[in-house]
């Protein structure tokens, strides 16, 4: 199944990077394909929607990760930050 959790255009998700330096937040789905949703956002990365992972083209790791909720997409967040906060 491509596109399990029913993403649709002008939906928004909410995104955390891998990568420390790349905003997070809030994103809108602009297109749906058959395996990425394309973001309308400033820099290229697409969601796959089996894995609801980040990816930008021609990399061959993850990029980040995005949630359908903003309250799940803010309990990871506090619980990295707990984390950090324990080193």
């Amino acid at each position: 199944m491509a596109n399990p959790h029913n993403l649709k255009v002008g939906q928004t998700v909410y995104y955390r990077p891998m990568l420390s330096g790349h905003p997070d937040g809030e994103v809108t789905i602009k297109k749906i394909g058959t395996k990425f949703a394309q973001l309308d956002w400033g820099f290229t990365v697409r969601l796959n929607m089996e894995t609801m992972r980040g990816d930008i083209h021609n990399y061959s790791s993850s990029h980040g990760q995005f949630w359908l909720s903003k309250a799940d997409w803010e309990l990871e967040r506090k619980t990295e930050k707990t984390l950090a906060d324990r080193k």
